[in-house]
């Protein structure tokens, strides 16, 4: 759901230094160009007129790969 998603996304904000901390130099980039694009939705409101930044998809992609071969995670179809 959408409050879902403003949760995950405000929660990541709050705790951006932390959790970029622990991450390999070029993860944490990637994830830091993730960060920029929720500030941008946080910023528009969540009015769907924020846009990603350069280099979002390719850093989406670089964070969500580490996350399933590191962490574990699984994404459903």
């Amino acid at each position: 759901t959408l409050d879902m998603f403003k949760a995950v996304v405000n929660l990541s904000l709050a705790a951006k230094d932390q959790l970029a901390a622990g991450l390999p130099a070029d993860i944490r980039a990637a994830f830091l160009v993730a960060m920029q694009y929720f500030q941008a939705l946080k910023d528009s409101n969540f009015d769907g007129t924020a846009s990603p930044p350069a280099g979002f998809v390719e850093a989406n992609k670089t964070v969500n790969d580490y996350g399933v071969a590191v962490c574990g995670f699984v994404f459903d179809q």
